[in-house]
């Protein structure tokens, strides 16, 4: 009965480190980067959505400089995803000086154009192989 609990114990044990260790398939890193008519993008939003999947977690992060990263804190599955962006509103302290200063509220830094934003424009397929590193040509009009 002893020999038959600790077995019990460590089947238990080893499957939890098993479980703990990332057994499943998901994507560790997802990057890339993104241009408008060949220019960087900057101050704009990415956004992955899983395609074909009713309700789908999707996740975004920000576009700086060119360039975004998805890392191991925001892991996503293998599959087709939508992918969309947004333009970046400018922060509330920088919009409140610029209507005090009379200037009205400032553009947002990037003006993407809204073709991107729609879900189904672009797709990409992220796998387990990887490498998971997307660079996408936007144009101003549209395509």
């Amino acid at each position: 009965m002893m020999i038959y609990r600790a077995a019990s114990v460590a089947l238990a044990m080893s499957m939890c480190a098993f479980l703990a260790t990332g057994c499943s398939s998901s994507v560790s890193k997802v990057s890339g980067k993104v241009f408008l008519d060949g220019h960087p993008l900057d101050g704009a939003v990415i956004t992955f959505k899983p395609k074909g999947v009713d309700g789908g977690r999707e996740i975004s992060t920000n576009v700086t400089k060119g360039a975004f990263e998805f890392t191991s804190d925001r892991r996503m599955k293998p599959g087709d995803y939508f992918v969309k962006f947004v333009s970046q509103q400018p922060g509330a302290g920088q919009m409140v000086q610029s209507v005090e200063k009379g200037e009205g509220i400032p553009p947002p830094k990037t003006y993407v154009p809204k073709v991107y934003e729609k879900e189904g424009t672009l797709i990409k397929k992220v796998t387990l192989e990887g490498p998971n590193y997307f660079v996408f040509q936007l144009s101003s009009g549209g395509f």
